[in-house]
């Protein structure tokens, strides 16, 4: 079996609104999460960081399998066993849905230190290429309405796995 994440990859734009316009920019393929939107966001919405990042929590990352081995495609790969983690948010409320407890409410900090270290076991995920709709995909659909054949905005895992 083998794990697909996502990244973004580099980009440079500007959200805009009626009234206000952020530019965004992306130097470097880095893993796909929302922080670095966070405040082009909040400057176009008239809204704090810390409303905007609860609003959109998004982000993951890797991490190490202690069940498995580190495979023989994963032995001496440069950066492998290195991690860096970043906590922006830190769950405060929760919520049990369906017997799953999921965090609702985020406490935020700004300015968070990165915690560095290394880790040994397979690392996951296996592979990674760009999932971010704003980096990601022009998605063709020849039948779709208005006749918009190339529409922006796609990504996901899912184009990742296949």
């Amino acid at each position: 079996m083998t794990s697909s994440g996502g990244t973004t990859t580099p980009w440079s734009g500007v959200l805009q609104s009626t009234s206000a316009s952020a530019a965004v920019s992306v130097s470097s393929e880095r893993a796909w999460a929302s922080d670095y939107l966070w405040s082009p966001i909040a400057a176009v919405t008239g809204t704090s960081e810390a409303t905007v990042a609860g609003t959109y929590p998004v982000g993951g990352g890797g991490g190490y399998s202690t069940v498995e081995p580190r495979p023989p495609y994963q032995q001496g790969v440069s950066g492998v066993s290195r991690f860096n983690a970043v906590r922006y948010l830190t769950p405060t409320t929760y919520q049990t849905v369906t017997g799953i407890t999921v965090p609702t409410q985020w406490s935020f900090n700004p300015s968070p230190w990165i915690t560095t270290g290394w880790g040994s076991g397979r690392a996951e995920p296996d592979v990674s290429a760009d999932a971010d709709p704003y980096s990601g995909y022009l998605l063709y659909e020849p039948s779709a309405p208005g006749g918009t054949t190339l529409q922006a905005g796609w990504g996901g895992t899912s184009f990742v796995a296949p």
